[in-house]
């Protein structure tokens, strides 16, 4: 995960523990957020952050743009993480996981750091499209409860 800036990766980690904490139930909610920031991020919470990312980025670059933009973040982030190699982008911009080779769904899922650098990609490529500012303008309108400072924001992204 050398070439992700650290800024995306708490980010994505950020995103990740927001998504396993809106459980149905508040007690188990909670469980899989504190599941997921000690690094247990399962298949569905990466899903869950695609699928409200995805509904942000359709109006913004349209579903073709999304899926182009995921589709990358994929296989970069499969340089590194090769526990994502089942994971597709469907026509609709969503996420499978899929053993290409026997044509099975549900797969096994990704490991947590590979959910992590995932989001992480993509956050990283939202920046080199469009700008720090603007990728952080569309994540926070998918979570507009997402703090107005950027994670770890002393550290230098790099470039």
């Amino acid at each position: 995960m050398e070439n992700i800036s650290p800024t995306s990766l708490e980010l994505a980690l950020w995103l990740i523990v927001r998504e396993a904490a809106r459980g149905k139930a508040a007690d188990a909610g909670k469980e899989r957020g504190q599941a997921a920031a000690n690094g247990l991020a399962s298949a569905d919470h990466v899903a869950a952050v695609c699928a409200k990312l995805r509904v942000t980025l359709i109006v913004f670059i349209g579903v073709a743009g999304y899926r182009s933009l995921l589709t990358r973040a994929i296989a970069l982030a499969k340089v590194d993480e090769p526990s994502l190699a089942a994971v597709y982008v469907l026509a609709d911009g969503s996420l499978t996981c899929t053993d290409a080779r026997e044509g099975v769904a549900d797969a096994k899922p990704p490991s947590p750091a590979g959910a992590r650098a995932l989001i992480a990609q993509l956050l990283d490529l939202l920046v080199i499209f469009v700008g720090r500012s603007l990728m952080l303008q569309l994540v926070r309108s998918a979570w507009s409860d997402m703090p107005d400072f950027v994670p770890n924001a002393r550290i230098k992204d790099k470039q």
